[in-house]
């Protein structure tokens, strides 16, 4: 049975992954699916998704990213871990994602070394707990300039003011991740281009470009695509891959504007945040 665990599973990314993983097993069902999902409220996640509370497939592990030993036992055993914990808006000096990044490093590190005391005390361990998972991280093609390199010029300028303090987050927490990560581990970095919420119209990989505007669900099903490609499918990229809609004709949401004016706000004023961010919608 194939296992993944889901980082933020709450959230809009992690969600869409959720749908992709159970459309995948209810259509299939002779390929069953675990699915561990990492939360801060399991209240929450239950009233998204009453299901799960009975679901034998899922399990919730409902705590902070720096429990540790919580957070290892969550992903040991798995295929793939998706690290689907971003921030939403552009507050400034964010670290979310740097400590999603460093959780899940100190996680592998405590299961690794479980594995090595089992080595010492048993001759027959277990191979399922002893594989490291792959890494699939949501990022932004926007830290990558040949994928946004068919954009305008003050678009790209005014997207990267709204979300400096987000984009600077990820390029750091992706810098620590490549510096430290196990040599077995694979790292695969999602980096799409804006997300909107709309109906799924289907997806690609792609290496080579990113498309605004993409939908959380393509978004979704593209992600749980990358964690199920073959070992070292994007070795060639860095690990660096975007998804794109398989077809035109996903909307923009009246929301967009608001988020570039929002964003350029506490990018230039970051000193307003602790007063606006409860008043802004």
């Amino acid at each position: 049975m194939r296992t993944y665990a889901i980082l933020g599973a709450t959230g809009q990314v992690g969600s869409s992954i959720l749908d992709t993983l159970f459309h995948s097993s209810t259509t299939h069902p002779e390929n069953q699916i675990k699915i561990n999902t990492f939360v801060r409220s399991k209240q929450k996640l239950l009233s998204m998704r009453p299901a799960l509370a009975s679901d034998p497939n899922t399990s919730i592990y409902e705590g902070p990213l720096s429990d540790t030993a919580l957070l290892a036992s969550c992903i040991r055993g798995t295929r793939a871990v998706f690290l689907c914990i971003a921030a939403q808006d552009n507050e400034p000096y964010c670290t979310i994602a740097q400590d999603q990044s460093r959780a899940v490093l100190s996680a592998l590190e405590h299961n690794e070394n479980e594995n090595q005391n089992d080595l010492e005390h048993t001759s027959s361990p277990s191979n399922t707990s002893s594989t490291p998972p792959k890494l699939i991280i949501l990022s932004s093609a926007s830290l990558e300039p040949h994928l946004t390199a068919d954009l305008p010029t003050p678009f790209l300028a005014i997207m990267h003011a709204a979300a400096s303090y987000i984009y600077a987050d990820l390029r750091l927490a992706e810098t620590h991740l490549r510096a430290h990560v196990p040599p077995n581990v694979e790292l695969i970095f999602i980096k799409p281009g804006g997300l909107v919420h709309d109906a799924p119209v289907g997806h690609r990989l792609s290496t080579a470009r990113q498309q605004t505007f993409l939908s959380f669900a393509d978004l979704g099903a593209g992600m749980v695509e990358a964690a199920d490609s073959p070992a070292g499918s994007w070795a060639e990229a860095q690990g660096n891959v975007s998804v794109v809609p398989a077809r035109e004709g996903t909307r923009v949401e009246w929301y967009v504007p608001w988020f570039l004016v929002k964003g350029c706000l506490w990018h230039f004023l970051p000193g307003l945040w602790p007063y606006l961010k409860g008043v802004l919608p």
